[in-house]
């Protein structure tokens, strides 16, 4: 797997784990390497300039990946790229390409007047188009907090009110981004009207399982229909924020964007979740163990995800007889329940990995968010195994769990993975080691 160099994870080396987890750690570091945004999008880029029109390219972009997706474009078109207009996260470094683009910020994941203020000025800098002229849209994770313009009668506070209140309650994805697509004048394929009648280049990066445009960054760029039982569906689902989904409902926009509007629209998914997923399976086949690839989109609450994948792994291993490595990915939910700091990440290893203490198990497990950030902790998340959670104190772990401070936690122990945003953002991943009974 090569030498232990360190750039993307990088308090790695500060990890206290085994063999194994030194193995894990290495394999997702090298898998990010192998999958950028950067080269995901140059390696569409010949094609796509074959197919621009003759008029004036602009490359709009929004989310946790544009600025590395830009750089895919911008070391590929150079000069053909008439102007450039991106929305990133408030903690990326952009010196380098600010004199190849307007660089604003708008914060994540709860929107702001910031947010508004900056996807305003996005689009000013694609106004009066024509139908030979180009518009390449950069769209990935995040770009639901970042590219926002609220619909007419609901204030972005409220707004961004209503999404706290969703993801503190377990929302998932798809829910969460149904209700963004209705509160929005820009997201739910809404975009598509206001860049007609120009020809439009939607290039994605995907956050969420299955992949569906429909859901990354709320489909602003793809048709999109709610049906309002849709939205009573969420409503009953998540009562806690019924009262606040009552009072602004009134102004949601559920009406689709007419057809008409998509037919200059191409949409190109270019990264994913399934290619860190696979990337990672061929690194540890070079163990010469056996490697599960379990596939991506596992969605679920996090305590009951965990009590499902312990369940399958001790089947694999009743039939194999013999211990193996695993690799899986998608995104969990996980409702917030005290005041501390962490994640569904870290919170899935340590159930994870007190499932298999309790039955005396051999596992090793990795979590971690491959934008680098776990819920409101400073890390994406963390590394474990059996062996050394035998020497932890049970009652404070659990009570961690309950006061959703797993981070503050594994961070005591050692065990918590730091890379800070990594400008990437496929969802997140899973893998471990699952072996025999536990000898200590």
């Amino acid at each position: 797997m090569g030498s232990p160099e360190f750039t993307v994870l990088r308090n790695a080396a500060r990890i206290k784990t085994g063999k194994r987890g030194a193995l894990l750690l290495l394999a997702l570091e090298n898998a990010f390497k192998e999958n950028t945004p950067s080269l995901a999008v140059a390696r569409i880029s010949a094609k796509l300039t074959q197919e621009l029109g003759g008029g004036k390219t602009i490359v709009l972009g929004f989310g946790k990946a544009s600025l590395r997706m830009f750089m895919g474009i911008r070391d590929s078109m150079g000069s053909r790229i008439y102007r450039s207009t991106l929305i990133v996260p408030e903690d990326q470094d952009t010196a380098r390409l600010r004199d190849y683009a307007e660089i604003l910020t708008a914060p994540h994941p709860f929107p702001d007047q910031r947010t508004v203020d900056a996807s305003r000025r996005l689009l000013s800098t694609a106004s009066d188009l024509n139908p030979e002229d180009n518009v390449i849209v950069l769209i990935s994770g995040g770009a639901s907090s970042m590219f926002e313009i609220p619909a007419e009668g609901i204030s972005i506070e409220t707004e961004a009110e209503l999404t706290r209140c969703l993801m503190n309650s377990g929302a998932d994805i798809f829910q969460l981004n149904t209700i963004r697509q209705a509160m929005s004048s820009v997201k739910g394929g809404k975009l598509a009207r206001l860049l007609h009648p120009a020809r439009v280049f939607a290039i994605l990066v995907s956050d969420v399982p299955g992949d569906s445009p429909e859901f990354i960054g709320s489909g602003p760029l793809t048709p999109v229909n709610i049906p309002e039982t849709a939205i009573i569906n969420i409503e009953n689902s998540i009562p806690s924020c019924r009262g606040l989904m009552e009072r602004i409902k009134p102004h949601f926009m559920l009406e689709s964007t007419p057809k008409e509007f998509f037919r200059n629209v191409t949409t190109e998914v270019v990264l994913r979740n399934s290619d860190m997923v696979s990337a990672i399976t061929s690194i540890l086949n070079e163990t010469g163990e056996p490697v599960i690839n379990l596939g991506s989109g596992h969605v679920g609450e996090v305590q009951s995800f965990a009590e499902r994948l312990y369940s399958a792994l001790e089947g694999i291993y009743s039939l194999r007889g013999t211990g193996f490595w695993f690799v899986a990915g998608g995104e969990t939910t996980s409702k917030v329940v005290g005041t501390g700091y962490g994640g569904r990440n870290q919170e899935l290893v340590m159930r994870l990995i007190l499932l298999a203490r309790a039955r005396g198990r051999e596992m090793t497990f990795l979590s971690a968010g491959t934008d680098g950030i776990d819920g409101n902790s400073e890390c994406m998340g963390a590394v474990m195994d059996s062996q050394l959670a035998a020497g932890i104190d049970e009652d404070q772990a659990m009570h961690s769990l309950e006061s959703s401070d797993s981070s503050t936690f594994l961070m005591k122990h050692g065990l918590a993975i730091c890379s800070g945003p990594t400008g990437n953002n496929v969802s997140d991943i899973f893998m471990g080691y699952f072996g025999g009974m536990l000898v200590i």
